[in-house]
């Protein structure tokens, strides 16, 4: 399994993951940094109602969907 770099961005109600090989790939609007992990993006989609609701919990938001990129 390879490891990738996971930031998060916001676009109004959506909430983005970003999945990239550096951590110089990912977004300039990168909102939240998660670190790096070892995980695949059919990985990520599937948790990505998890990711959803934690990162609601967690930081107080209220992102409505999420998307895997």
């Amino acid at each position: 399994m390879k490891i990738y770099h996971i930031g998060f961005v916001k676009d109004g109600k959506t909430l983005v993951v970003q999945v990239a090989k550096t951590v110089d790939e990912l977004s300039c609007e990168t909102w939240k940094y998660w670190g790096e992990k070892e995980i695949t993006k059919k990985e990520l989609n599937k948790k990505k109602n998890e990711l959803l609701s934690c990162t609601n919990a967690l930081y107080r938001k209220n992102f409505e969907r999420v998307v895997v990129q």
